[in-house]
């Protein structure tokens, strides 16, 4: 079986839940309000959130592993 990347396929992950988004993605895409806050390779978003909102929704968990 093909993975999505070997395809050229990609998935669109929707969630609450951070953690989750962090594990299964290799980009992540953060909302808040319907708006884009913040963008970018998952390891990047959570190790350098630029976001204020990015920055609270990673402290709300207790540890992100891209």
């Amino acid at each position: 079986m093909k993975t999505y990347q070997e395809a050229g396929a990609a998935l669109i992950f929707v969630t609450h839940n951070i953690r989750a988004g962090a594990y299964l993605g290799d980009r992540l895409l953060i909302l808040r309000g319907g708006r884009v806050v913040e963008t970018g390779k998952t390891a990047d978003v959570t190790a350098h959130p630029a976001d204020a909102y990015t920055k609270e929704l990673l402290s709300a968990v207790l540890e992100v592993r891209p």
